[in-house]
C-alpha cells in the first residue's frame, strides 16, 4: 500500500469513527461547555480584546492549554469558527494514528507489521471514549494526544539528522504549550531517550539541547503568566485541586479505578504494562548503580518496554491531582493510543516467542499468519462490549455519557442571548452575573460574567480553601461570594446541583436578606423577561427605570427556612419556554472550565 492510499484510508477510517460518535451523542451542538470557554478566549483574542474570559472583569486564565487557545484563535481570526476547529481535530487525530502505524511498520515487517496494524485499528476502534474526547468535544484532548504519541515516536525510533532532531526538539516544546503534565511527561520521556541512546552507544547531546529548549519553553510560558494574569499557573489549578495531598491521592486512585474497571480492553493494558515495565525497572537497577549502559534487549521487547513505561506514567500522573469529573475519563484518553501500541506489539511478539518455543499456538500462526490477529480482534470487540463505561453497546442502549456536556453548552448560549435580550431592548447596561457553568454563556452574554467555580476568576480561585468536596467545583466560599459585584445569580432554589456547588447559600441568612428571586421583564414587552437571583441593590437600581419591572415568582419563608412560591402576582404575557433551566450532567455536575 502506497503512502497516499494509507493516508486516505486513515483519513476515511477516522471520519466514519467520528461520524458514528457524533450520531451515537445525539448528533449535538460542536463542542461541549468546556470547549466553549477556549472558543470565549479565541474569540476575544481574534477580535483584539486579548485573553479575557469576560469584559469588565479582571483577566484569568481559565484554559490549561495554550496551545490549543492558538489555534482556536486562528480559526477564529480567519471565520473559520467552531468548523476550523473540528477540522483541526480530525487532522490530529489522523495524524496521530499515521504515526502510530509508522511505528508499526519500523518496528516490524511483513505479516508481523500488518497484524500489529490490525489489532490497533481495532482496539482504537472499539473505544469510543477515545474517538469521542479526540474529535467532537473540540477539546485539546485530541492535541496532547498527538504530542504524546509524537513523543513516543522519537523516544523508539531516535532522530538521524539534525533536522530530525530539530524537528524533535519542536515536538516536546509545543507539548509544554499543550497542557501542564508535559511538564512531567517531557523530561521523563527525554531521560528513557537519554538511556536508550545510552545503551545504543549513540551521543546523547541532542537530549540535552531538547531539555534546555524545553525549559526555556516553560520558563518563557511561566513568565507570560505572571506578566499577564499574575500567577505562575491556570487558575483551573488553584480552583480545582486541593491542597491536601491525601485527599488528591485518594479520589485519584478511585478516578484510576473506575477508568480501569470500567473498560474491559483498559485493564487488559493496565495489566500488560505491569511486566513490560518491571523489566525496564529491573534493567535500569542492573545497569545504573554501577555505571553501566543498559543490557541491549530486542528491538520489539525494547519498544513494549518503553511503551510500558510511558503507560504506567500516564496512567499515574491524573491520580496526583485527584483526576477529572468528567465522564469516559478525559485525563486518561490522551495515553489510549500509547497502550494500544503496547497491545498491538506485544501480542506479536507473543505469538513470536511461541512460534520459537514450538507451541501449538505458534504452529497455528505459521499456518494461518491471520489466526492470532484475528483472535486478538475479536477478543478486543468482546471485552469492549462488555464494558462497563466504553463500550458501543452501552452507548447503543443509554446513550452517551457525554450528551450532556454538549446540551449544557448549547443551553449556557441560550441563556446568554435571553438575558442580553432583556437588557438590550431596554437600553440598560447589562449586569454582572455569577454563573456555575461557565462555558456557552460567555459566548453570547455581553455583560460582565463571574465564574462562581473559580476557574474563570482569579479572585475565588486563590480564595483560601480545602477544595474538597465535588470535584473540580469546589472553590466556592460565601465569605469571597459577597466580597464580588454580582448582580444576578444565574440559578434557583430549584437547582439541587447548584444548592450543593454553592455550598446552600441561597440559605444563608445574609443572602436571603439581601436577595429576591423572581422576574425582571420589560414593561412594553413583559414576554421579554428573565428569572433569577437578583440582588436588591440591583433591583434598587430598577426603581427609577420605566423600561424595567420586576415581580418576585419565591420568597424565603424564615419560619420554614425555605423558598416558597410568591403570592399572586400582576398576571404578565404567557410565559414562553423557560431558557433558564439549567442541563446537569451525567455525572451530576455541571462544567466550568476549559481544563
Amino acid at each position: 500500500m502506497t503512502k497516499r492510499s494509507e493516508l486516505l484510508l486513515v483519513i476515511l477510517w477516522m471520519t466514519v469513527a467520528a461520524c458514528v460518535v457524533y450520531v451515537a451523542t445525539g448528533k449535538p451542538s460542536l463542542g461541549i461547555d468546556d470547549a466553549q470557554i477556549f472558543f470565549t478566549y479565541a474569540q476575544n483574542v481574534a477580535s483584539g480584546k486579548g485573553l479575557l474570559y469576560s469584559p469588565g472583569v479582571p483577566p484569568a486564565e481559565g484554559y490549561t492549554s495554550t496551545l490549543w487557545t492558538a489555534l482556536c484563535a486562528l480559526m477564529f481570526w480567519i471565520h473559520a469558527n467552531e468548523i476550523g476547529v473540528l477540522v483541526v481535530s480530525m487532522l490530529l487525530v489522523v495524524i496521530t494514528q499515521m504515526l502510530a502505524l509508522r511505528l508499526i511498520d519500523t518496528l516490524l515487517s511483513g505479516a508481523r507489521a500488518w497484524q500489529a496494524r490490525l489489532i490497533y485499528a481495532v482496539l482504537i476502534t472499539v473505544s469510543p471514549a477515545y474517538l469521542s474526547w479526540t474529535t467532537i468535544t473540540l477539546m485539546d484532548t485530541g492535541i496532547w494526544s498527538t504530542l504524546i504519541v509524537s513523543m513516543v515516536y522519537v523516544l523508539l525510533l531516535p532522530p538521524a539528522s539534525r533536522s530530525g532532531w530539530a524537528l524533535a526538539g519542536a515536538v516536546f516544546c509545543l507539548a509544554q504549550l499543550a497542557r501542564p503534565e508535559a511538564t512531567v511527561v517531557g523530561p521523563a520521556l527525554l531521560a528513557l531517550l537519554w538511556l536508550k541512546l545510552r545503551s545504543q552507544r549513540h551521543s546523547s547531546a541532542p537530549v540535552w539541547w531538547i531539555l534546555g529548549a524545553m525549559i526555556a519553553t516553560t520558563l518563557a510560558l511561566t513568565a507570560f503568566r505572571l506578566a499577564y494574569f499574575g500567577y505562575p499557573l491556570p487558575s483551573t489549578y488553584y480552583a480545582k485541586v486541593s491542597s491536601s495531598t491525601w485527599y488528591n491521592l485518594q479520589i485519584g486512585f478511585g478516578y484510576l479505578a473506575r477508568y480501569v474497571l470500567g473498560g474491559n480492553v483498559a485493564f487488559v493494558a493496565a495489566l500488560v504494562c505491569v511486566p513490560f515495565g518491571w523489566r525496564l525497572l529491573t534493567r535500569l537497577i542492573r545497569a545504573l548503580p554501577r555505571g553501566k549502559a543498559l543490557v541491549i534487549s530486542d528491538g520489539l521487547d525494547d519498544a513494549c518496554q518503553l511503551l510500558a513505561a510511558v503507560g504506567l506514567l500516564l496512567l499515574a500522573l491524573p491520580v496526583s491531582v485527584g483526576g477529572d469529573h468528567f465522564s469516559l475519563s478525559r485525563f486518561y484518553q490522551p495515553a489510549w493510543p500509547v497502550l494500544c501500541l503496547l497491545l498491538a506489539l506485544g501480542a506479536v511478539r507473543l505469538v513470536a516467542s511461541a512460534r520459537l518455543a514450538g507451541t501449538r499456538i505458534g504452529a497455528v500462526n505459521a499456518g494461518h499468519v491471520w489466526a492470532t490477529p484475528a483472535a486478538v480482534a475479536c477478543l478486543a470487540v468482546l471485552l469492549s462490549c462488555t464494558s462497563l463505561k466504553d463500550s458501543w453497546l452501552g452507548i447503543a442502549r443509554h446513550g452517551s455519557p457525554l450528551a450532556p456536556e454538549f446540551r449544557a453548552g448549547l443551553n449556557g448560549e441560550k441563556i446568554g442571548e435571553a438575558i442580553d435580550a432583556v437588557f438590550a431592548r431596554a437600553r440598560v447596561a447589562p449586569p454582572t452575573i455569577g454563573v456555575v457553568a461557565a462555558g456557552g454563556v460567555a459566548r453570547t452574554y455581553r455583560g460582565p460574567i463571574i465564574d462562581l467555580m473559580g476557574l474563570n476568576n482569579a479572585f475565588i480561585a486563590h480564595f483560601p480553601g480545602d477544595r474538597m468536596g465535588v470535584k473540580d467545583h469546589a472553590a466556592f466560599e460565601k465569605a469571597a461570594f459577597y466580597q464580588l459585584p454580582v448582580d444576578m445569580v444565574i440559578s434557583s432554589p430549584a437547582y439541587s446541583w447548584d444548592d450543593v456547588v454553592l455550598k446552600r447559600i441561597f440559605y444563608d441568612p445574609r443572602f436571603t436578606s439581601a436577595w429576591r428571586f423572581g422576574v425582571v421583564y420589560l414593561k412594553a414587552d413583559p414576554a421579554v423577561r428573565y428569572e433569577s437571583f437578583y440582588s436588591t441593590k440591583f433591583l434598587k437600581s430598577l426603581d427609577a427605570d420605566d423600561r424595567l419591572a420586576y415581580r418576585d415568582s419565591m420568597v424565603f419563608n424564615p419560619a420554614s427556612g425555605m423558598w416558597e412560591k410568591a403570592p399572586s402576582a400582576p398576571v404578565v404575557a404567557a410565559r414562553p419556554p423557560r431558557t433558564s433551566v439549567r442541563v446537569e450532567h451525567a455525572s451530576g455536575h455541571a462544567s466550568g472550565s476549559a481544563a
